[in-house]
């Protein structure tokens, strides 16, 4: 249970993350968090 609902913060965090860095970041923001 503890693995799924980290995975659900991860990709919920990867989400807004990529939201934003669209917006503010020229580099691809999936790979600047891995």
């Amino acid at each position: 249970m503890k693995k799924a609902r980290r995975l659900v913060t991860v990709i919920a965090l990867t989400g807004i993350l990529t939201i934003v860095g669209t917006k503010s970041l020229p580099v691809d923001p999936i790979l600047y968090v891995m």
